[in-house]
């Protein structure tokens, strides 16, 4: 928590997110209604720099800034015997009136007994959005990316228990937890069948864009680590936004670095100036062959610092482009369907990027 900083005593809301694209997000929406609020910063994966930190401590005195992990807060909440499956000492201890506790009823050390109104998670799976669940009076569910739009498989002693509680035993979706009232997401028709009725248009665009252009600026230039990028006008420009492909098991490092790289040649080839945004848990693909966009910066909020548009973004499958145009370019390719993006299909992928590519085009 920041040092400097003195709860408000009104029913504000809180703010659960685990990536920079949401953390800039939470912090607009925050800014633009100016009103205090709490944001909490799931570490886990994407740490935050000091720099960053006090950036946007400068920049947003209204908002305190929580720091922490989902894996410290689950350990601070266990306390059944070890040889209990994990499911359950995820989700129960020894505690409270009754002598057992789930987490939403877990007054734990980072919130303790505090209240807010709404609390928006960007992961439904995270452990501490069940806490926060208990600490709000509503929650909203924001888009975490393109796993909104699909149905995940479930094995093991999970399928007794979800069916036990009369969810689907084979597959969930973000989104089905009974303490979620509301889902914000870029494409609410898309989702699957079971939460579509809670779904509700929402986009980081339509946030940023209700702040002053010089708010947002100074917003979104908070999470540039590097001078800004210009644009080179001789050339048109294509932007790659990579994926830790490797991180999530689809393909060993060496078939991802063959894949960015054959893309970033087929771009090349066709007359492009090529950028990269490295995801911020990718390592660089190519270094010396395109030009790169530091990983920390959200590419929705390129529109608020600069005037220049790409002429084409290019995404394996990325929910940052995930129809035909988008805020920082003039047309946006996906390469892969979404259920395509998976281990299963990857051996089929040379044959789709190369079919998809060709909607890229040929620069005359």
């Amino acid at each position: 928590m920041s040092d400097a900083f003195t709860p408000p005593t009104q029913n504000r809301s809180l703010h659960l997110c685990g990536n920079y694209r949401h953390l800039l997000q939470a912090v607009a929406d925050l800014v633009a209604d100016n009103q205090p609020g709490t944001i909490v910063y799931l570490e886990d994966y994407l740490p935050v720099s000091g720099a960053l930190r006090e950036k946007l401590r400068v920049a947003c005195p209204l908002i305190e800034f929580i720091y922490t992990t989902d894996a410290n807060e689950m350990r601070a909440f266990q306390n059944l015997p070890r040889f209990l499956p994990a499911i359950l000492q995820r989700n129960l201890r020894l505690g409270g009136k009754s002598g057992v506790q789930a987490p939403t009823s877990w007054a734990g050390p980072l919130i303790g007994t505090r209240r807010f109104g709404t609390g928006y998670v960007y992961n439904s799976g995270f452990f501490l959005a069940k806490v926060v669940a208990g600490r709000c009076d509503r929650v909203v569910l924001r888009e975490s990316g393109l796993e909104n739009y699909v149905r995940f498989p479930v094995h093991g002693l999970k399928r007794l228990i979800r069916a036990l509680w009369g969810l689907p035993p084979r597959h969930q979706v973000y989104g089905e937890e009974r303490w979620i009232e509301r889902i914000e997401v870029a494409r609410p028709e898309a989702l699957p069948a079971e939460v579509r009725k809670k779904g509700f248009r929402f986009t980081l665009a339509e946030v940023l864009g209700k702040l002053p252009p010089l708010q947002a600026g100074l917003i979104s230039s908070a999470f540039l680590d590097a001078d800004p990028i210009t644009l080179d006008q001789d050339k048109p420009s294509a932007i790659l936004l990579t994926q830790p492909l490797d991180l999530v098991s689809i393909c060993q490092s060496a078939d991802k670095h063959r894949i960015y790289s054959g893309i970033i040649d087929d771009l090349q080839s066709s007359g492009y100036r090529v950028y990269v945004k490295h995801h911020p848990r990718d390592t660089n693909i190519s270094p010396t062959a395109a030009i790169a966009i530091p990983a920390t910066f959200p590419m929705e909020a390129w529109p608020y610092f600069s005037h220049q548009r790409f002429d084409v973004a290019v995404a394996l499958c990325s929910a940052s482009i995930a129809s035909e145009s988008s805020s920082f370019a003039d047309r946006a390719i996906q390469l892969l369907d979404p259920d395509e993006f998976n281990a299963a299909a990857f051996a089929g992928w040379p044959d789709k990027i190369t079919a998809s590519l060709l909607r890229v085009g040929q620069v005359s």
